[in-house]
């Protein structure tokens, strides 16, 4: 996790970095008649024309994408058909790119019908005989986009419409795993699709009978400031507590809650998802480790010992 936060931020900085580069290069010729200004000139020695400080540049650009944002935030695509496009599916073993993608349109969907999803988080990492080489999957998928390996192309080009050959990719750790519930916190409907999704899932009816075979489950109420009168987001989430106690988890630690204008507590989400998967995956290897230190004890113990017929 530490690594995927690191990575976002550099390619944030990255992102601002390739920005300033690419309007101080746009500056170099004037707009108005194409020549190229002098250096350090403030006007064009050949039409006269005012020569755009990098400040102005940069606030003209800041208009333009608050004014795109705006722009698709007046649009209203259902959220079936905004995934199909960009090639999210449900079903699939999402990595968290797409499950964040997932959250993110839900949280966008104020006035669309509810949306509700039980996500399976996977460690989905398929790694050579030989080692940690690269994966072939990001191989193709660079080939397909025309992008190369590198930071600024890995920017310019996100993943999307991009389909892994395998339905189901090898884990590394069979407890690596987590569940994300997310419901809509003004729908009862919408809570009761997740009763049924969890009452219905295997792993999770099993992990509710044996706590040790137990895996992380995250419950996300999407739209919890959306009504002014939040009596129905107050049941639904008072029921969504009693599920957890049901379920043998701490509500307070697993409910996360998602404004309608505020895109927050995602990270925190991811965070303590994979925290907790990665103790459960260590639990479980230094367990197996163990057991197989012990074995080979004994074996080694008796191994001296003959039986003579």
């Amino acid at each position: 996790m530490m690594l995927s936060r690191l990575l976002e931020l550099d390619l944030e900085e990255a992102g601002s970095s390739f920005d300033h580069w690419e309007m101080k290069k746009n500056n170099e010729v004037c707009k108005a008649c194409g020549t190229t200004f002098y250096p350090d000139a403030k006007y064009c020695h050949n039409c006269g024309k005012k020569r755009p400080t990098l400040a102005e540049l940069q606030a003209a650009r800041s208009e333009h994408l608050s004014s795109l944002s705006r722009e698709r935030e007046r649009e209203k695509v259902p959220l079936a058909a905004f995934l199909d496009e960009h090639g999210i599916k449900q079903s699939d073993h999402d990595s968290l790119e797409h499950v964040q993608d997932m959250l993110e349109m839900a949280r966008q969907k104020l006035a669309c019908d509810d949306f509700t999803a039980l996500i399976e988080v996977t460690d989905c990492v398929l790694q050579d005989d030989t080692g940690n080489l690269p994966i072939e999957q990001y191989k193709k998928f660079c080939k397909a986009t025309g992008a190369s390996e590198g930071m600024m192309e890995s920017y310019k080009h996100p993943m999307h419409n991009f389909e892994v050959e395998s339905a189901e990719p090898p884990l590394l750790a069979k407890s690596r795993m987590g569940f994300i519930v997310l419901f809509d916190a003004t729908s009862a409907s919408s809570f009761e699709a997740v009763k049924a999704y969890l009452s219905a899932h295997p792993l999770i009816a099993e992990g509710a009978e044996k706590p040790e075979k137990s895996f992380p489950i995250r419950f996300v109420a999407n739209k919890i400031d959306m009504h002014e009168q939040a009596e129905d987001i107050k049941a639904n989430l008072a029921a969504a507590t009693e599920l957890c106690y049901e379920l043998g988890q701490e509500s307070e630690k697993l409910i996360r809650q998602i404004s309608v204008t505020d895109y927050t507590g995602v990270r925190e989400l991811f965070a303590d998802l994979l925290e907790e998967c990665i103790e459960e995956t260590s639990n479980w290897a230094t367990s197996t480790l163990t057991t197989q230190i012990e074995a080979r004890k004994k074996k080694l113990e008796g191994g001296d010992k003959c039986a003579m017929m």
